[in-house]
């Protein structure tokens, strides 16, 4: 969606919502070109620009760290649903399914329809594979993607194929979407036992999957002829504690995902068979000794940093700005471009 800019001063645009930081007169820049050289008779002529967004979706809550789409130890790093959505994908509720790719819109929502369903980090059902499989890499390692409805930079088609248009589009994975709405960061504190240091337990199962023998192709453009059967070795990272029965066997029990984290096939993990029967338990659950000799969860090293009070997006960027105007004011003159009447 179009939108009318609107050119004023910095110095004028602050002090809504900087007050006490800058003094400034009424606007006498008049359109586009005129910011950058001004009103020699009037006003200095800026030489620092800085554009602003202040569209609707800088409103949007912004997360206290950074995104993390794999931990340390090199397993999927799954944020969770928020609460009540329950494995479902509801985007007007803010419910997301963690593969699941989403179309963002020119406001910065995400449209009630999910592009391409997947089940896990590989990203499964994602055919195109242009420009060295840019578009996977790119939601894989960032949570979201660009295209520019080109070749090198295609569009996602609702297939999985990649898809050339006059326009791009902006696309989400719904960890990513999970993430912006994560409240708390978890940490073990450092005089905590080892065994509450270590990594929830990582499992391997034997998958059999189809594949296409010829390696230039996918399975979804591979000829019948060259589609053959394989057996490989799945790794999964608990994500519940629980006693495993084969309903919640990883990859192929009807509720796996509930307990289980797929991890990329082709990481080095040390892991154990997996078995039905067996009570897995998450690191913070389990019992160990404190320094009194006392049988307590790991869960009592782990601390929360609670960041339900987080800033917005625009409140964050203006908050940086007071602070790198402040130390310069003076020196440079600032003026800047911003969105029209956005709320």
């Amino acid at each position: 969606m179009s939108r009318a800019l609107r050119t004023t001063l910095l110095l004028a645009v602050f002090v809504t919502f900087l007050p006490g930081l800058l003094l400034a007169g009424t606007d006498e820049y008049q359109g586009d070109t005129t910011i950058y050289s001004g009103i020699p008779t009037t006003k200095t002529k800026p030489n620092v620009l800085i554009i602003i967004d202040n569209s609707k979706a800088t409103l949007n809550a912004a997360p206290g760290f950074e995104y993390r789409p794999k931990m340390s130890d090199g397993s999927t790093n799954v944020y969770a649903q928020k609460a009540g959505c329950a494995g479902t994908s509801q985007p007007a509720q803010q419910c997301y399914l963690p593969w699941d790719i989403y179309a963002i819109d020119n406001q910065g929502d995400v449209s009630n329809q999910v592009v391409l369903a997947n089940t896990s980090y590989l990203l499964e059902n994602l055919t195109c594979s242009n420009n060295s499989d840019v578009v996977r890499k790119t939601l894989q390692d960032r949570g979201t993607y660009s295209g520019s409805g080109t070749v090198d930079f295609p569009n996602i088609a609702g297939t999985g194929s990649c898809d050339q248009s006059p326009k791009g589009a902006v696309y989400v994975l719904g960890n990513y979407l999970n993430y912006t709405l994560s409240t708390s960061i978890t940490s073990v504190a450092t005089d905590a036992p080892a065994a509450c240091k270590a990594p929830n337990p990582i499992v391997n199962v034997s998958v059999n999957e189809l594949y296409c023998t010829d390696a230039n192709k996918t399975l979804a453009n591979c000829p019948a002829v060259k589609i053959s059967t394989r057996t490989r070795t799945g790794y999964y990272q608990l994500k519940q504690t629980h006693t495993s029965t084969d309903t919640d066997k990883p990859g192929s029990g009807t509720n796996w995902q509930t307990y289980w984290n797929e991890l990329s096939p082709t990481g080095t993990y040390t892991s154990t068979a997996w078995s039905s029967g067996h009570t897995y338990t998450m690191t913070g659950d389990l019992q160990v000794l404190n320094a009194s000799g006392v049988l307590v969860a790991c869960s009592t090293w782990i601390t929360t940093a609670d960041t339900s009070t987080q800033k917005t997006q625009r409140q964050i960027m203006y908050a940086a700005l007071h602070q790198a105007i402040g130390s310069y004011v003076g020196a440079p003159n600032f003026g800047a471009k911003v969105y029209g009447l956005n709320t």
